[in-house]
C-alpha cells in the first residue's frame, strides 16, 4: 500500500496540464478503470471493489451523483482540487475570467466542480 505522500506525488505528476488525464492517473495509482455505458443518467461514475483486488475498506459501490450529502460535497471538492489544480485555474482565470462554463470546457469537468475550485 502506498503512503499518502507517495499518492500525492503521483497526483501532482498529472496536474501540469489540463485536462488531467484521469484514466492514466488512476492507473498510476494502481486503480483499474472500466467504462460502463449502462449507468443511470443521474450517475456520473462509480467506484467498486474488484472481487480479486482493491482496497479492503471498500465493501460496497460508491457513486458520483447529484446528491447533496456531506460526503458527496467533500468528494466533489477533492475531485475539483485534483482535476483543476490551483496554478492552472489561476492562470486560466487571469486569461479568460471566471465564467463557470468556460472553466468547465477548459478543464473538461462538470460545471458543479468549477464552483468548488473557484471559491
Amino acid at each position: 500500500m502506498m503512503s499518502a505522500i507517495e499518492e500525492n506525488k503521483i497526483v501532482e505528476r498529472f496536474q501540469h496540464s489540463a485536462p488531467v488525464d484521469v484514466t492514466a492517473l488512476a492507473e498510476a495509482l494502481g486503480i483499474t478503470v472500466w467504462e460502463d455505458e449502462e449507468l443511470p443518467a443521474n450517475v456520473l461514475g462509480k467506484i467498486c471493489q474488484d472481487d480479486n483486488s482493491g482496497p479492503e475498506w471498500l465493501d460496497h459501490e460508491m457513486y458520483c451523483s447529484g446528491l447533496s450529502t456531506q460526503e458527496e460535497v467533500a468528494a466533489n471538492s477533492l475531485a475539483a482540487d485534483i482535476l483543476m489544480p490551483r496554478p492552472l485555474l489561476t492562470e486560466h482565470i487571469k486569461k479568460w475570467g471566471t465564467d463557470v462554463c468556460v472553466l468547465a470546457r477548459f478543464f473538461k469537468g462538470q460545471t458543479l466542480q468549477c464552483g468548488y475550485a473557484s471559491d
